[in-house]
């Protein structure tokens, strides 16, 4: 069989992004102290605030019509619609982080005109950098979207690292490196852009387009409400951990749930970059029932790459982070194999979201992440007036906030296609895999035996993959 070569080159280039992605944290963990990693994390959620909130939805607006807009000679007009609105947002973010660095004394270790200015020049430039970038994979341009993406992460970190030896080691010019690295391939982009026929102003006409519509408010706002609720999971929550109880437990935090992260974007990035086109070209028009097979082929393939992968994640967290971070967080292994959890139920939520996509039906979204949200916010809530907000029971919220995400949207898509979640396949899954989880003990320090064993999960792990996958039928 002749293997597809976009597929070759968005697949490695995304192995790459997430290789890059764990030597960040290695370096950022080296060169930063525990506050300055608490205050990038912190920094970071405000910034995503603003992106998946008012960019996102709008974002998914244009992916929808820029085909569309390109036919009809109408894409220069359209971008300048949207430079309009992404310089909006960022000029509207500045009054918002002015008041919450002032008034709620977010982020305190920082200066109000750094957070701004980090906040502005990231909604604006690094909006314009995904948003550039896309148009290449959307018009088949693989070779150039996987060559800046990797350049933007590469150069980021090349920029971060020098400028915080250069200058000082802080969140500031941490972050202020890697949007260079992603200024540096936006040029390159724009370049690339203007260069071919869809950023051609001879083939483009500038009549009037009118992008804020009714129809764009219908198309958004749904998308917005549900990623409210989806930041504050996974972001928003760092605000009340910083308020309650420093940056210095944020840092800890983050850094081991984002390894487990990175870790588990490796896989993710892997299955969906196979599984996602056959799915894809199985659901258009066709029927009720021929999308649901198409579903469950899928989910059987996602519960048998993901659930091995976690386990095996969670018995070689403590090895792991020794490799991939700084000294001071090698005594959090335990929360690596949390995030890992945690990884695991927003993958599969993921798959589940898929039945409300294809049926166009995404409304009955929102109330699981409302739910999921709500639980985490009364927990934390809790905590911050009876008690001491603590690592492990923030990890508890978690775990239980992603997994009544998971269970709720399960539900919503039972509901629109009476799917089938082949449980007892999850089970014998689990079960075959649970016995590497005996070896953690094993795994508590780097050395050839824990080397040695953690190479044997893996294989153990990729054997339960290849066993469950060869049994679904992939047509």
């Amino acid at each position: 069989m002749k293997v597809d070569k976009n597929f070759l080159f968005i697949l490695i280039g995304r192995v790459l992004q997430a290789g890059i992605s764990i030597l960040t944290i290695r370096i950022m963990t080296t060169v930063l102290a525990k506050d300055e990693i608490g205050s990038q994390y912190l920094i970071q959620s405000i910034i995503l605030w603003f992106s998946l909130v008012l960019i996102n939805p709008f974002g998914m607006f244009i992916n929808r019509h820029v085909h569309e807009w390109f036919q009809s000679n109408q894409l220069v007009s359209a971008l300048k619609k949207m430079n309009a609105y992404f310089l909006g947002v960022g000029i509207v973010s500045i009054p918002i982080v002015y008041f919450a660095k002032e008034v709620l004394s977010i982020g305190a270790n920082q200066s109000t005109v750094s957070v701004m200015v980090l906040v502005f020049l990231y909604i604006y430039l690094s909006t314009w950098f995904q948003t550039l970038t896309s148009f290449f994979n959307l018009f088949n341009y693989q070779k150039h979207f996987v060559f800046l993406n990797i350049s933007s992460q590469a150069l980021g970190l090349i920029f971060a690292y020098g400028l915080t030896i250069e200058f000082q080691m802080s969140a500031f010019y941490w972050m202020l490196g890697l949007l260079v690295g992603q200024f540096a391939s936006l040029l390159m982009a724009f370049l690339f852009l203007r260069q071919n026929q869809y950023f051609n102003s001879k083939t483009q006409i500038n009549a009037k387009l009118n992008i804020f519509t009714k129809e764009t408010l219908h198309f958004c706002l749904p998308v917005a409400l549900a990623t409210v609720f989806m930041w504050f999971q996974t972001q928003g929550y760092r605000l009340i951990i910083e308020k309650s109880s420093g940056v210095e437990l944020l840092a800890i935090l983050g850094v081991s749930l984002g390894v487990a992260a990175s870790l588990a974007s490796i896989v993710e990035s892997l299955a969906t970059q196979y599984l996602y086109p056959k799915y894809y070209a199985q659901i258009s028009n066709v029927s009720l029932d021929s999308r649901k097979q198409a579903w469950q082929l899928i989910w059987r393939a996602a519960i048998s790459i993901y659930i091995p992968s976690a386990i095996a994640v969670m018995a070689v967290s403590s090895i792991v982070l020794k490799i991939l971070t700084g000294p001071v967080f090698h005594m959090y292994g335990s929360f690596v194999a949390a995030g890992a959890c945690l990884e695991l139920f927003r993958q599969l939520t993921n798959i589940v979201y898929l039945v409300s996509h294809s049926e166009k039906k995404t409304a009955g979204n929102i109330l699981p992440y409302f739910a999921g949200s709500l639980i985490l916010l009364l927990g934390l809530i809790y905590r911050y007036y009876f008690s001491v907000i603590s690592l492990n029971w923030i990890i508890l919220l978690l775990i239980s906030a992603y997994f009544i995400t998971l269970l709720l949207n399960s539900f919503v898509a039972f509901r629109l296609a009476s799917i089938r979640f082949y449980f007892f396949q999850m089970l014998q899954i689990t079960m075959m895999c649970i016995p590497v989880l005996l070896l953690r003990p094993y795994l508590e320090s780097i050395s050839i035996t824990s080397v040695v064993l953690s190479c044997l999960i893996g294989l153990y792990s990729l054997g339960v993959m290849f066993y469950f996958l060869k049994k679904i039928d992939f047509k």
